[in-house]
């Protein structure tokens, strides 16, 4: 009896094990695609978030929450356009909005859906949802506006430098762009050096990319220097780049010795000067708004700080940054995307890209493949219906019109077809995803079959568990200690007592211990005592008398 108990108690922790780690996954999926989850209860005003929606406000988890405190976070000028939109979701309007918040003084974006459940009488009684840091995006599609809308009017208004504007956008994805962006200012410098270096973020410090002069003075500095100039490293922290303001060319009193922010030499900056014949050095930061992206330098022969062609070389550095602005927000997008598509990869449960008109599939993962037994090549371009896959066509059918009805579909239980001939029981979630040229549809399958499997034979166990102790003539009961609490009687407790088990189990300690002889009593708490330290194999035994319903003394042995 103890070891079938003992059995069922350790196939119970293996399962509450298992949970646990799909609660784990799924907190570290919220994280890595910052998308946390919320449910209302409208009844106790009630707001609960997943650890990822907490962290999204930056909020301490755990923190009691409502309605009325989730709008304080919202941006005052967007709080009448949310709560406006939630009356209407009431009302039967998908929820499916973007806002700003306010965290620690700042502003985010996030994106939030809802799904909201009504009693019969259809008034509100809860609603689940999910909410999306989308700050990035949001930044960058801005970003991405603000500077296609500047280098239209530069390119507007200096007609002459279209060509090199068109041609660095063009360049964008190649090599070439720092040689390209160089050869464009040295071809209006008239004469003065170029060097172009990039602001290498990570190691907070500058690379020089490109030099350009003549032949002759490429030959001295490689003298000097006992290198190319290319591939030349300055320390550029933030002290340094906030002496850097924005705006158009610096003339440097200080020369080469300020432009190198005082890490070479002095002497070796004036002899450099010397031997290339330098008499003024101008610097100008390569930047949009406030992000440097890199420096540019020109190092003339004009005396006086003069220096020709200054506004189009200005113009020139400026087209450049918003090339490498956009560059780099290309090579994040990118970066971005190869995150995403690895995420759909390694994900632990089975992930379908479909088309939303039809229902064309154009993309699954290796799990989806582990789940259904299909092979890729059997399953792009063709549909769930074409597939065949549930077991119960309805299935199909409801979860259709459930998508329809809410714009979404969250665990929805269905049957699939194996080609093993066996069936497996999936959780099926669906999301609208709007990509450009089409909507798709994001189906999420989590295979429940091995939890199904282990219910069922729990609940196997546990009947024929009680099949067996209801047969046994003697009283047979599952009592928690210290506490004494009764879990479990079989139904000898009646024939003996007149008690059935269910009022057995509702029996306090104190009553149950009413029914105990008074000489008894402090032999059976010693014995219950004496349990809590027996040894698995260790027997204790005690007599002891206890009253039935005719108040009759009954004689027991435990």
């Amino acid at each position: 009896m103890q070891t079938s108990y003992k059995t069922i108690q350790n196939e119970l922790n293996e399962l509450r094990s298992e949970l646990a780690a799909v609660r784990y996954d799924l907190r570290l999926a919220q994280s890595a695609a910052r998308i946390g989850s919320w449910r209302l209860n409208i009844l106790k005003n009630e707001l609960t978030w997943s650890d990822e929606a907490y962290r999204i406000f930056n909020v301490r988890p755990g923190t009691s929450l409502n309605y009325e405190m989730f709008l304080s976070f919202i941006h005052p000028a967007d709080r009448e356009m949310v709560d406006r939109e939630w009356n209407a979701a009431i009302k039967g309007k998908e929820y499916n909005i973007d806002h700003r918040i306010i965290v620690d003084g700042k502003i985010k974006w996030v994106n939030e859906t809802a799904i909201l459940e009504f009693d019969k009488e259809g008034m509100l009684v809860s609603g689940f949802g999910t909410v999306q840091d989308i700050t990035k995006q949001k930044d960058a599609a801005l970003e991405l506006k603000q500077n296609e809308e500047t280098l239209r009017q530069y390119a507007e208004s200096l007609n002459f430098l279209s060509g090199t504007a068109t041609s660095m956008i063009e360049k964008l994805g190649s090599p070439e762009l720092f040689r390209f962006i160089s050869d464009s200012l040295y071809k209006v410098a008239d004469g003065a050096m170029i060097t172009f270096s990039e602001f290498d973020v990570l190691n907070q410090r500058l690379i020089v990319k490109e030099f350009r002069g003549t032949d002759e003075e490429k030959e001295k500095t490689i003298k000097i220097f006992g290198r190319e100039p290319e591939g030349l490293v300055f320390d550029f922290p933030g002290e340094i780049r906030e002496r850097i303001k924005p705006g158009g060319l610096e003339f440097l009193a200080g020369g080469v010795f300020e432009l190198t922010f005082g890490q070479l030499p002095q002497n070796f900056c004036a002899d450099f000067e010397h031997a290339l014949g330098i008499n003024s050095v101008f610097a100008m930061a390569c930047s949009v708004e406030h992000d440097i992206l890199g420096t540019v330098a020109v190092l003339s022969h004009e005396q006086n700080g003069m220096l020709k062609n200054r506004h189009v070389i200005e113009s020139v550095v400026t087209q450049a940054a918003l090339a490498l602005k956009r560059k780099r927000a290309e090579d994040d997008l990118r970066a971005s995307e190869a995150k995403f598509s690895s995420a759909f990869r390694s994900s632990p449960n089975g992930l379908v890209l479909s088309n939303m008109e039809d229902g064309t599939i154009y993309e699954i993962n290796d799990t989806y493949i582990e789940i259904t037994g299909h092979k890729k090549e059997d399953v792009i371009g063709k549909s769930s219906l074409d597939l065949d896959v549930f077991v119960n066509p309805d299935d199909r059918i409801n979860a259709v019109n459930l998508l329809r009805e809410k714009g979404s579909l969250r665990h929805y239980e269905i049957r699939i077809k194996h080609p093993s001939g066996t069936e497996r029981t999936v959780l099926l979630s669906i999301d609208i995803l709007s990509l450009p040229g089409r909507k798709t549809m994001l189906t999420t399958m989590q295979d429940v079959t091995p939890l199904k499997q282990a219910e069922s034979k729990i609940s196997d166990q546990a009947n024929f568990i009680t099949a067996i102790t209801e047969s046994v003539p003697d009283m047979i009961s599952v009592i928690e200690l210290p506490s004494r609490n009764l879990f479990y009687t079989n139904r000898e407790p009646f024939l003996m007592q007149g008690f059935s088990s269910e009022e057995m189990k509702k029996m306090t300690v104190e009553e149950r211990n009413e029914l105990i002889h008074p000489d008894d009593r402090e032999a059976l708490s010693d014995y219950y005592n004496k349990l809590l330290n027996i040894d698995t194999a260790g027997e204790i035994m005690l007599e002891y008398r206890a009253r039935n319903l005719e108040n009759k003394w009954m004689w027991f042995r435990a």
